[in-house]
């Protein structure tokens, strides 16, 4: 019935396109119409507003427009319209996300303990919102929703140089709309689905005379499972809940997994007040809070990938810009349970400041700044309430001083940009120095080549660093880590193919050395942190093709292609030897189409598609009490989804809309033996003013 539905968008009655201006036009008159003035800008490839075509730097942006066109039902689901991100789906609603495809690499005989992808920054308006328990970023616990969003921001590649310590494979900074200029500006969407998926954000700003504005925003979504049973690694089959024991005790599944049935369930507020003493300074005090549960995989036990997180947090964060200068200061913090188990309950909190300085003369700027980051982690409410500590049942604290300058010259054709940053942490108690150095050369407007240089690292996290149990296998933290760090080198190609057409590819090459992780798993013996001694190598390709037909018709193609090589990779126990081996823990191949006609004032339909290859990983597997039993290849095969929204302006600032997601093609599953990912259909209205 669904799929039935989706061919009834897709052709849609003859009589009701006739109507459309656009399709009386000849094909002449068509070719001959204006492509959209307008060019899409960005900030956060050099701290500085420019054109995208021009940015020196490997960079996409998602307006809130597509995002909405498209029916994106969250930020994360959003990020499949860029290039060279990957995004699969574990739970309904809940993601996987890799820049470039270049994380979570374990040795053959690690546990596989992470799946977060640990080397990404994500900011709201430059305020990092990185999770520093075992790293990586925790997307249901964001505040804002894409109701709060003007675009989406992705830079890929090394920028810790400007962004600080885990910029790694790149940055992703969600831009909140700036103040209104109007007395009044709201919007609303509320969707109900199959399978009862609710997804509800609003938002709405006011100005208050010429120097006030203060606004609001809610969301709310819940999600449920497409499945009741769980993947069970030693019998490799799902299985009931009951039959997914820890320890051989219900109990603790009880604790881990309070609701099977849910994926996802959360909920958040905002607020904001704009001053603007004069028309050269302007202040934002924001703040908010949030609450999640989800299950998603995140740390497996090797006995289900499933866990449960849940979060409680709240926010606040102050900047101001002006006279050449930009503050900001801002605080998160709060409650969180990453596995579903009291012991690993802790309670957090994270200070970020940063100040920063531009200076410019005619072709050349200059641009300085210092930033201080520190973050607590307790875990003793777990330890009180469970008995269980994996901190210490401490505090423990991270944190790190840094300064950073960016200069930039042009000069005809030329431009160049350079930046250097300077680190100092606490634990390891070591200094970094990431840069990034990058030429272009544009002879016109209508071509750009490219090419850059840049080194990154990461920083540090609680458990890495702090970890410490009395369990049957002893794990240790380790306060003398080498941060992992990455190099990478690029060369890109900008061009514009007459009116309508716009061509983006870049090629890269990175390495990445430094990994961390335990050793292996053996009872009764202590096993500590380590820097591995092998490194990752990758090259890859990234291409994006873009034509719009003013507002009629606009078409966005992305295709990646990378190759991931582990240079002397552990393949026994003992680490005695070593090869060169092929990663496929993360797909080689992947891509995604953006469609959309605007039929006529009042039709919009909107097709998206995502792909990706075939992809595998190894692990070590677990009986009833933990004993390791054996070593289990996950392989998952080559799968595609297809969307649909479409959408009637009934009144001036109304919408109604269908939204057809996850038809899948292939493989229902996105990642190994997580849940099936099965089609949905939601009905919803939109209110713009």
């Amino acid at each position: 019935m669904k799929y039935l539905f989706l061919l009834l968008l897709l052709f849609l009655p003859l009589e009701v396109l006739a109507q459309d201006s656009l399709l009386k036009s000849s094909v002449q008159e068509i070719m001959e119409m204006k492509v959209v003035v307008q060019e899409t800008e960005i900030v956060s490839a050099s701290k500085k507003a420019e054109k995208l075509f021009n940015t020196p730097l490997s960079a996409s942006v998602i307006t809130r427009e597509q995002i909405e066109k498209a029916g994106c039902l969250s930020i994360p689901e959003a990020l499949r319209l860029a290039n060279g991100v990957i995004v699969r789906e574990t739970t309904k609603g809940n993601y996987d996300i890799h820049i470039q495809g270049f994380d979570n690499i374990k040795p053959f005989r690690s546990q596989f303990a992470l799946a977060e992808s640990t080397s990404i920054l994500v900011m709201i308006d430059g305020r990092p919102v990185y999770n520093f328990f075992q790293g990586g970023t925790f997307w249901e616990t964001l505040p804002i929703d894409i109701s709060d969003l003007e675009a989406i921001e992705i830079v890929r590649g090394a920028s810790s140089a400007l962004y600080g310590a885990n910029a790694v494979t790149g940055v992703v900074n969600l831009i909140t709309s700036p103040a209104t200029k109007n007395t009044l500006k709201a919007r609303a969407a509320m969707q109900y689905g199959s399978n009862e998926s609710k997804v509800f954000h609003a938002y709405v700003s006011s100005r208050l005379g010429s120097k006030w504005a203060v606004g609001f925003s809610a969301n709310q979504q819940y999600r449920k499972r497409d499945q009741n049973t769980y993947y069970r690694f030693a019998v490799d089959r799902f299985v009931p809940l009951d039959s997914v024991l820890f320890g051989g005790n219900t109990t603790t599944n009880k604790f881990r997994y309070p609701d099977p049935m849910q994926a996802l369930d959360r909920k958040a507020t905002n607020f904001w007040i704009d001053f603007f003493p004069n028309n050269r300074l302007e202040m934002r005090l924001k703040g908010g809070w949030q609450n999640s549960l989800v299950q998603k995989m995140y740390v497996s036990q090797s006995i289900t990938p499933l866990t449960t997180n849940t979060s409680n947090t709240t926010y606040l964060d102050y900047t101001a810009k002006g006279y050449g200068f930009s503050a900001q200061v801002s605080y998160n913090g709060g409650q969180q349970n990453v596995q579903g188990v009291t012991g690993w309950r802790y309670n957090f909190q994270t200070l970020f400041s940063n100040l920063e300085y531009e200076w410019q003369k005619n072709n050349f700027s200059i641009r300085a700044g210092l930033n201080y980051q520190n973050t607590t982690y307790d875990d003793k409410p777990g330890f009180d309430e469970f008995g269980r500590s994996f901190l210490g049942a401490e505090p423990r604290n991270l944190n790190m001083l840094a300064a950073f300058v960016r200069s930039e010259y042009s000069w005809k054709w030329f431009k160049i940009m350079g930046a250097i940053r300077a680190e100092q942490y606490n634990s390891p108690n070591k200094n970094y120095y990431p840069h990034q150095i990058a030429l272009t050369y544009q002879p016109s407007q209508t071509w750009l080549l490219r090419v850059v240089n840049a080194r990154a690292n990461q920083g540090s996290f609680m458990l890495d660093n702090f970890y410490k149990t009395t369990a049957a296998t002893s794990l240790t933290g380790n306060t003398n880590l080498n941060l992992v760090d990455l190099t990478i080198n690029e060369i890109g190609i900008r061009k514009k193919l007459g009116k309508h057409i716009e061509l983006d590819i870049d090629f890269f090459s990175q390495e990445i050395g430094n990994l961390a992780g335990f050793r292996q798993i053996v009872l009764n013996t202590v096993n500590s942190v380590v820097n591995y001694d092998f490194k990752a190598q990758q090259q890859g390709v990234n291409l994006r093709i873009e034509y719009k037909l003013a507002q009629s018709f606009q078409a966005n193609l992305c295709v990646s292609y990378q190759k991931t090589m582990l240079r002397d990779f552990p393949i026994t126990a003992d680490y005695k030897k070593t090869e060169d081996i092929d990663n496929k823990s993360l797909p080689s191949f992947y891509g995604s189409l953006y469609l959309n006609w605007q039929i006529s004032t009042k039709l919009n339909l909107n097709t998206t598609a995502y792909y990706f290859g075939d992809q595998g990983v190894s692990t070590i597997i677990a009986g009833n009490n933990s004993a390791t039993i054996g070593i289990k290849n996950l392989d998952t095969p080559a799968f595609s989804v297809f969307n649909a929204n479409i959408s009637y302006a009934f009144r001036n600032n109304f919408k109604l809309f269908v939204n057809v997601r996850n038809l899948n093609w292939g493989s229902k599953k996105q990642l190994f033996q997580v849940d099936d990912v099965l089609p949905e259909t939601l009905l919803g209205i939109r209110f713009d003013l």
